[in-house]
């Protein structure tokens, strides 16, 4: 046999089932060969574990719920900062220079989100009233991809397939669970593509206005430049 030098790492090779045919081509790193040797796996040289699949829904309720936390959080600290250095955190109301003039209390910063891009960038300057356009950009492509992947390709997936050898929770809406000779296989296929065309037209159309409001900006500005 061929000698292999030490610090190389073995890659096996995991050849299709012919008889079968659904078993997809497929590739991993084994080990590494030491000095010595002896050959080591690779999840020991990097200390990576596998994760368990068991636990991925309790990781995720978990990430939740301290997400929604971290969010409350930040909204009462804004209410108390503006209550407490109105200075600072109200200097365009206090100025005359804020699009609107928001109520005291909890429900009062709201109105905040009424607020449209022309306002924003008359108050807050171009590059605040992009920033503004970005999240609103972020929020409308998670609702148009997000909402038909969860609500109907997830269900007809979870629904329509046979899941006995997935042990994944998650996986039960996903691709990985769908058999390869499944007519849903096609159904995320064209989700893929949804996904690319909706999300290349958004950006798109979001750049357009961009393009059209700095142009504007750059006409506004006094000569000379």
């Amino acid at each position: 046999g061929s000698i292999v030098p030490p610090g190389l790492y073995i890659a096996k090779m995991k050849l299709p089932n012919h008889e079968v045919g659904l078993e997809p081509f497929m590739t991993y790193l084994d080990g590494i060969i030491e000095p010595n040797g002896t050959v080591q796996k690779a999840a020991a040289v990097t200390g990576i574990q596998q994760n368990d699949s068991s636990r991925d829904i309790h990781v995720m309720v978990v990430n939740m719920i301290t997400s929604g936390v971290v969010m409350v959080c930040c909204f009462l600290a804004l209410v108390y900062l503006r209550r407490t250095f109105p200075e600072k955190y109200k200097q365009n109301e206090i100025a005359g220079t804020a699009p609107m003039k928001l109520q005291e209390g909890h429900l009062g910063l709201l109105r905040a989100f009424m607020v449209t891009t022309e306002q924003a960038q008359y108050t807050t300057g171009l590059d605040g009233a992009m920033f503004l356009e970005f999240c609103d950009l972020c929020m409308r492509l998670l609702i148009v991809i997000g909402a038909p992947l969860i609500l109907l390709l997830g269900p007809l997936t979870h629904f329509l397939e046979d899941h006995n050898d997935v042990d994944d929770p998650l996986a039960l809406g996903g691709v990985l669970a769908v058999p390869p000779h499944s007519i849903m296989v096609w159904a995320h296929v064209l989700s893929v593509w949804y996904v690319v065309i909706a999300s290349q037209i958004m950006i798109m159309q979001a750049q357009d206005k961009f393009l059209a409001r700095r142009f504007e900006w750059l006409r506004a500005m006094p000569p000379p430049r």
